[in-house]
Protein backbone atom coordinates (compact mmCIF):
# COMPACT_ATOMS: atom_id res chain seq x y z
CA UNK A 1 0.00 0.00 0.00
CA UNK A 2 1.35 3.44 -0.92
CA UNK A 3 2.85 5.36 1.96
CA UNK A 4 3.39 2.26 4.12
CA UNK A 5 6.81 2.29 5.78
CA UNK A 6 9.12 -0.46 4.57
CA UNK A 7 10.73 -2.95 6.94
CA UNK A 8 13.97 -4.84 6.70
CA UNK A 9 14.15 -8.14 4.84
CA UNK A 10 14.90 -10.01 8.04
CA UNK A 11 12.01 -8.44 9.94
CA UNK A 12 9.66 -9.10 7.05
CA UNK A 13 10.60 -12.77 6.90
CA UNK A 14 10.21 -13.13 10.66
CA UNK A 15 6.78 -11.50 10.44
CA UNK A 16 5.67 -13.86 7.64
CA UNK A 17 6.76 -16.89 9.64
CA UNK A 18 4.86 -15.51 12.62
CA UNK A 19 1.69 -15.22 10.54
CA UNK A 20 2.07 -18.80 9.35
CA UNK A 21 2.49 -19.96 12.94
CA UNK A 22 -0.83 -18.30 13.87
CA UNK A 23 -2.78 -19.61 10.89
CA UNK A 24 -5.80 -21.73 11.82
CA UNK A 25 -5.30 -25.23 10.37
CA UNK A 26 -9.05 -25.97 10.43
CA UNK A 27 -10.39 -25.29 6.92
CA UNK A 28 -13.48 -27.48 7.06
CA UNK A 29 -15.85 -24.50 6.81
CA UNK A 30 -14.37 -23.04 3.63
CA UNK A 31 -16.54 -22.81 0.53
CA UNK A 32 -15.31 -24.07 -2.83
CA UNK A 33 -14.51 -20.53 -3.95
CA UNK A 34 -12.64 -19.78 -0.72
CA UNK A 35 -10.56 -22.94 -1.18
CA UNK A 36 -9.58 -21.86 -4.69
CA UNK A 37 -8.72 -18.39 -3.41
CA UNK A 38 -6.47 -19.97 -0.78
CA UNK A 39 -4.77 -22.09 -3.43
CA UNK A 40 -4.26 -19.03 -5.62
CA UNK A 41 -2.84 -16.96 -2.78
CA UNK A 42 -0.58 -19.75 -1.53
CA UNK A 43 0.85 -20.29 -5.01
CA UNK A 44 1.52 -16.55 -5.40
CA UNK A 45 3.22 -16.52 -2.01
CA UNK A 46 5.30 -19.56 -2.95
CA UNK A 47 6.46 -17.94 -6.19
CA UNK A 48 7.49 -14.74 -4.46
CA UNK A 49 9.18 -16.30 -1.44
CA UNK A 50 10.97 -18.89 -3.58
CA UNK A 51 12.35 -16.13 -5.79
CA UNK A 52 13.33 -14.05 -2.77
CA UNK A 53 15.07 -17.04 -1.16
CA UNK A 54 16.98 -17.72 -4.38
CA UNK A 55 18.12 -14.10 -4.65
CA UNK A 56 19.16 -14.07 -0.99
CA UNK A 57 21.15 -17.27 -1.50
CA UNK A 58 22.96 -15.77 -4.50
CA UNK A 59 23.62 -12.51 -2.69
CA UNK A 60 25.00 -14.37 0.33
CA UNK A 61 27.17 -16.49 -1.96
CA UNK A 62 28.50 -13.41 -3.78
CA UNK A 63 29.34 -11.83 -0.41
CA UNK A 64 30.96 -15.13 0.71
CA UNK A 65 28.80 -14.97 3.83
CA UNK A 66 28.89 -18.69 4.58
CA UNK A 67 32.67 -18.84 4.14
CA UNK A 68 33.19 -15.89 6.47
CA UNK A 69 30.73 -17.16 9.07
CA UNK A 70 31.21 -20.94 9.01
CA UNK A 71 34.15 -21.62 6.70
CA UNK A 72 32.00 -23.60 4.25
CA UNK A 73 30.77 -23.02 0.71
CA UNK A 74 27.20 -21.81 0.26
CA UNK A 75 25.91 -25.12 -1.10
CA UNK A 76 27.46 -26.99 1.85
CA UNK A 77 25.93 -24.51 4.29
CA UNK A 78 22.51 -24.95 2.69
CA UNK A 79 22.82 -28.72 2.97
CA UNK A 80 23.79 -28.54 6.64
CA UNK A 81 21.69 -25.63 7.91
CA UNK A 82 18.70 -25.89 5.58
CA UNK A 83 18.64 -29.69 5.42
CA UNK A 84 18.77 -29.47 1.61
CA UNK A 85 20.21 -32.17 -0.63
CA UNK A 86 23.29 -31.29 -2.66
CA UNK A 87 21.12 -31.14 -5.78
CA UNK A 88 18.58 -28.85 -4.11
CA UNK A 89 21.33 -26.58 -2.78
CA UNK A 90 23.01 -26.35 -6.19
CA UNK A 91 19.63 -25.70 -7.84
CA UNK A 92 18.78 -22.89 -5.41
CA UNK A 93 22.15 -21.25 -6.01
CA UNK A 94 21.82 -21.60 -9.77
CA UNK A 95 18.32 -20.08 -9.75
CA UNK A 96 19.49 -17.24 -7.53
CA UNK A 97 22.45 -16.42 -9.74
CA UNK A 98 20.20 -16.40 -12.80
CA UNK A 99 17.85 -13.92 -11.15
CA UNK A 100 20.68 -11.83 -9.73
CA UNK A 101 22.11 -11.49 -13.23
CA UNK A 102 18.81 -9.96 -14.39
CA UNK A 103 17.70 -7.43 -11.74
CA UNK A 104 14.53 -6.31 -13.53
CA UNK A 105 13.35 -9.92 -13.74
CA UNK A 106 14.25 -10.63 -10.11
CA UNK A 107 12.34 -7.55 -8.99
CA UNK A 108 9.29 -8.54 -11.04
CA UNK A 109 9.20 -12.10 -9.68
CA UNK A 110 9.76 -11.10 -6.05
CA UNK A 111 7.11 -8.37 -6.40
CA UNK A 112 4.62 -10.87 -7.82
CA UNK A 113 4.30 -9.32 -11.26
CA UNK A 114 5.86 -12.38 -12.89
CA UNK A 115 5.36 -15.97 -11.74
CA UNK A 116 8.15 -18.39 -10.92
CA UNK A 117 7.74 -20.47 -14.09
CA UNK A 118 7.72 -17.46 -16.41
CA UNK A 119 10.68 -16.03 -14.50
CA UNK A 120 12.75 -19.14 -15.15
CA UNK A 121 11.80 -19.10 -18.84
CA UNK A 122 12.79 -15.44 -19.10
CA UNK A 123 16.22 -15.89 -17.53
CA UNK A 124 16.92 -18.86 -19.81
CA UNK A 125 16.14 -16.81 -22.92
CA UNK A 126 18.11 -13.81 -21.67
CA UNK A 127 21.15 -15.96 -20.88
CA UNK A 128 20.99 -17.35 -24.40
CA UNK A 129 20.87 -13.86 -25.91
CA UNK A 130 23.51 -12.29 -23.64
CA UNK A 131 26.58 -13.09 -25.80
CA UNK A 132 25.07 -11.12 -28.71
CA UNK A 133 23.86 -8.02 -26.86
CA UNK A 134 25.69 -5.14 -25.20
CA UNK A 135 24.86 -4.08 -21.64
CA UNK A 136 22.23 -1.53 -22.66
CA UNK A 137 20.52 -4.02 -24.99
CA UNK A 138 20.52 -6.68 -22.26
CA UNK A 139 18.79 -4.28 -19.87
CA UNK A 140 16.21 -3.44 -22.51
CA UNK A 141 15.70 -7.14 -23.23
CA UNK A 142 14.91 -7.75 -19.55
CA UNK A 143 12.13 -5.17 -19.59
CA UNK A 144 10.80 -6.45 -22.92
CA UNK A 145 10.52 -9.98 -21.57
CA UNK A 146 8.91 -8.87 -18.31
CA UNK A 147 6.33 -7.04 -20.43
CA UNK A 148 5.80 -10.12 -22.62
CA UNK A 149 5.13 -12.16 -19.47
CA UNK A 150 1.86 -10.25 -19.07
CA UNK A 151 0.33 -12.22 -21.94
CA UNK A 152 2.62 -15.21 -22.61
CA UNK A 153 2.90 -18.43 -20.61
CA UNK A 154 6.31 -20.07 -19.89
CA UNK A 155 6.22 -22.01 -23.17
CA UNK A 156 5.54 -18.84 -25.12
CA UNK A 157 8.28 -16.97 -23.29
CA UNK A 158 10.76 -19.75 -24.01
CA UNK A 159 10.19 -19.11 -27.73
CA UNK A 160 10.28 -15.31 -27.47
CA UNK A 161 13.89 -14.68 -28.52
CA UNK A 162 12.89 -13.46 -32.03
CA UNK A 163 10.42 -10.96 -30.55
CA UNK A 164 13.03 -9.67 -28.11
CA UNK A 165 15.69 -9.28 -30.79
CA UNK A 166 13.21 -7.49 -33.05
CA UNK A 167 12.76 -4.86 -30.33
CA UNK A 168 16.29 -4.46 -28.96
CA UNK A 169 18.27 -4.91 -32.21
CA UNK A 170 15.81 -4.58 -35.11
CA UNK A 171 18.44 -4.01 -37.81
CA UNK A 172 20.50 -7.09 -36.96
CA UNK A 173 17.74 -9.26 -35.48
CA UNK A 174 17.82 -11.95 -38.18
CA UNK A 175 21.60 -12.29 -38.09
CA UNK A 176 21.66 -12.38 -34.31
CA UNK A 177 18.95 -15.04 -34.19
CA UNK A 178 20.81 -17.18 -36.72
CA UNK A 179 24.00 -16.86 -34.69
CA UNK A 180 22.13 -17.83 -31.52
CA UNK A 181 20.63 -20.92 -33.14
CA UNK A 182 24.02 -21.92 -34.55
CA UNK A 183 25.64 -21.56 -31.13
CA UNK A 184 22.91 -23.67 -29.51
CA UNK A 185 23.28 -26.36 -32.18
CA UNK A 186 27.03 -26.50 -31.63
CA UNK A 187 26.52 -26.70 -27.86
CA UNK A 188 24.02 -29.53 -28.28
CA UNK A 189 26.49 -31.36 -30.53
CA UNK A 190 29.25 -31.07 -27.92
CA UNK A 191 26.97 -32.39 -25.19
CA UNK A 192 25.79 -35.47 -27.07
CA UNK A 193 25.98 -38.64 -25.01
CA UNK A 194 24.59 -42.16 -24.85
CA UNK A 195 23.95 -43.71 -21.47
CA UNK A 196 22.34 -46.95 -20.42
CA UNK A 197 21.64 -48.26 -16.94
CA UNK A 198 19.61 -50.90 -15.15
CA UNK A 199 16.23 -50.07 -13.63
CA UNK A 200 14.83 -53.08 -11.84
CA UNK A 201 14.90 -55.85 -14.41
CA UNK A 202 15.09 -53.48 -17.37
CA UNK A 203 17.81 -51.51 -19.12
CA UNK A 204 17.07 -47.88 -19.87
CA UNK A 205 18.80 -45.91 -22.61
CA UNK A 206 19.27 -42.14 -22.46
Amino acid sequence: MAGTASISTRDGLVAMLGVLDRMDPDRTGLSAEERLQCVRLARRLTDRTTALAAVLVAEADAAKASEQSTGTAMTSWLALDGKASKREAAGALKQGRALLAHPAVAQAVVAGGVGGGPGRAITTVLDGLAPQLDDAQQQTAEHVMVDLAKHLDPDGLAQAAPQVLAKVAPVAADDLLEAKLQREAEQAHRERALRFYEVGGSIRFD
